[in-house]
């Protein structure tokens, strides 16, 4: 059930995946595909769910317990602020939390603490090693929506480009860790090699006893 009323899940799914060789939605981790992960750990926070394609796109079915809706990117093969702009303009809420379909050990927790940082900002991304992570982060819907058309439009393709003019919030590590203790959220399945190692992380961590949200999936109980 989600617990924030003004969020919208987004999931950018439309990626080229040259590097992984394949579609990422459909690369499966424990037999489910990688858009479902994410879109689970989404839906336990917001109250809809975009899912953003490219045009021609099949994706896998996914089941959540709220509403989930397809878009199109409204610009091909330009790069994810085309698809962050094509999101926003769907969206219901006052904001938005962002996600890329390649992390499937996105914490809800995460989720939820992005959504609680972006209130009163038009921006709130986290700083990873030294970096913003903006394809991982909130966003005020209809003044980022604005604005991305804004710098889209002046020939700007970078995300963090596109900030200039917002109010943006940074989330340190030390703040991240208190609901993400290894940020494991931010890890990105950018080759089918690492698909194994994300799934041995995910049991290492609920055998440990140090997150339950997956445990069922490695043979123990959730929490």
């Amino acid at each position: 059930m989600a617990v924030d009323p003004g969020v919208t899940g987004v999931i950018l799914a439309g990626g080229e995946s040259r590097r992984f060789g394949s579609d990422k939605a459909w690369a499966e981790l424990h037999g489910r595909p990688l858009l479902q992960w994410v879109a689970n750990a989404l839906a336990a926070v917001c109250r809809e769910v975009i899912i953003v394609h490219a045009r021609g796109q099949r994706l896998p079915n996914v089941r959540v317990e709220v509403p989930v809706r397809l878009v199109a990117d409204e610009v091909e093969g330009q790069g994810p602020l085309a698809g962050l702009f094509s999101a926003f303009a769907h969206a219901t809420t006052e904001y938005c939390i962002v996600s890329p379909v390649d992390v499937p050990l996105l914490r809800p927790a995460l989720v939820r603490l992005l959504a609680q940082q972006i209130a009163g900002h038009d921006v709130a991304v986290p700083i990873v090693r030294g970096f913003r992570e903006p394809l991982l982060a909130a966003y005020r819907t209809v003044s980022c929506e604005r604005r991305f058309r804004e710098s889209f439009a002046a020939g700007n393709r970078r995300v963090g480009a596109a900030y200039e003019g917002l109010d943006v919030l940074e989330l340190p590590e030390s703040l991240l860790r208190t609901v993400d203790p290894d940020l494991r959220s931010f890890r990105n399945a950018n080759e089918p090699g690492v698909l194994e190692d994300l799934y041995r992380l995910l049991c290492e961590s609920a055998q440990g006893n140090r997150d339950t949200s997956h445990a069922a999936e490695c043979g123990g109980e959730s929490g």
